[in-house]
């Protein structure tokens, strides 16, 4: 995950070579579902559904 950090990409790729550096939290909830079951992922989306309009 990215918050606007210079040069942040360069350094995690260079210590941890397969490293993908997500930009967004939102990225982050949504590709966590990929490890969830069926039952479970419903449940997750209903918890994280208020995320984007959440206030910061």
């Amino acid at each position: 995950m990215r918050d606007a950090l210079e040069g942040l990409s360069d350094t995690v790729t260079t210590a941890w070579d397969p490293t993908v550096v997500q930009t967004s939290v939102i990225q982050l909830i949504h590709r966590t579902f990929r490890y969830a079951s069926r039952k479970s992922g419903d449940e997750m989306n209903r918890d994280v559904e208020p995320f984007p309009t959440a206030p910061s």
